[in-house]
């Protein structure tokens, strides 16, 4: 299940969910409960596409009936903010979304990842109202989610908001923005920001929506059954990947139930396919190089159709060269 912009199926839709069918007979309607989740997104309309057979494995006499699109729109607030999280102090609610402020120190982009694997993103701030009210909590340099560390000088929030607000206070011991210095600090005597750079270590603000309501669905759970003859790859799983942040290549170690060709795809952070490999697994583990030379520096994420669930992705992070 992916969610799209417009009604039709491309590289660009975000992969939101998968509902197994099992063995439900060809030409049969399975009723089958479905959860997707809902990414990031700004308030607004979207279609929810449901694709079946995604990589055209199975022969039918028809290829252009395995879509099915609903429209939807997706709204913040009305559910219910989380109130603690292990290892964060709350800092409480504003405009509809949680704020956490890290007990431990991380690397900046460490600290991106850990508040996107709770929901969250690092705070984006988007008024002097707002960045008072974490500014009156802290007692010491944090990191906030502004930074230029994909191309230099352009600012941008990890969540892709457009930056309308800014508060820089560079003042005579601050690091001003530079080709090292890349990402933002707010700071703790006058919530004004500076910058600071990739190895630095400091406390973080993690921003998590409050639950989005996903509202106007158009359709129930029905799915078209896939041909119950399909290969079972539920074993078919990306066990690891590393170097995590990497710079030229990454391994991907994936883990086979039998010799399998796949198609290993690269995502950026906004949902965009970059790169597409052909692999193929001998049944057990195997290795894969995969070069990431020609990309630009951003968070990613690699991904396997044909896997299931969490086995189907892992994150990491290309360091700008």
């Amino acid at each position: 299940m992916y969610i799209s912009n417009d009604q039709i199926f491309s590289a660009n839709d975000v992969l939101a969910g998968e509902v197994p069918t099992g063995n439900t007979s060809v030409g049969t309607i399975a009723n089958v409960p479905g959860a997707i989740t809902v990414p990031n997104l700004s308030d607004g309309n979207y279609f929810l596409i449901i694709v079946a057979d995604a990589l055209e494995d199975i022969d039918e006499s028809n290829e252009n009936n395995n879509t099915l699109t609903a429209a939807f729109e997706i709204t913040s607030g009305g559910g219910a903010c989380p109130t603690s999280l292990a290892g964060y102090t709350s800092l409480g609610e504003f405009n509809g979304a949680a704020y956490f402020l890290s007990n431990d120190v991380s690397k900046p982009v460490d600290a991106q990842v850990a508040a996107e694997a709770l929901g969250g993103n690092l705070a984006t701030i988007e008024s002097q109202t707002e960045n008072d009210f974490l500014f009156s909590q802290i007692g010491e340099l944090v990191y906030i989610g502004l930074n230029d560390y994909e191309v230099e000088g352009t600012l941008e929030w990890w969540n892709t908001i457009p930056v309308n607000f800014t508060n820089f206070d560079i003042c005579s011991f601050c690091n001003g923005n530079s080709d090292e210095m890349d990402f933002v600090v707010m700071h703790s005597w006058n919530g004004g920001w500076s910058w600071s750079n990739f190895f630095n270590s400091r406390k973080y603000i993690v921003e998590i929506p409050c639950s989005s309501t996903l509202t106007n669905p158009s359709f129930n759970n029905s799915l078209l059954a896939q041909n119950s003859n399909q290969l079972d790859l539920g074993e078919l799983m990306i066990e690891k990947l590393h170097p995590n942040p990497a710079m030229d290549f990454i391994f991907t170690t994936i883990q086979s139930p039998m010799e399998l060709e796949v198609e290993v795809e690269i995502f950026n952070a906004r949902g965009a396919l970059m790169k597409n490999v052909t692999i193929f697994l001998q049944k057990g583990e195997n290795v894969n190089r995969i070069s990431i030379s020609d990309l630009p520096g951003g968070f990613y994420s690699v991904y396997i159709p044909t896997a299931q669930g969490k086995n189907s992705t892992k994150r990491f992070v290309k360091i700008r060269n």
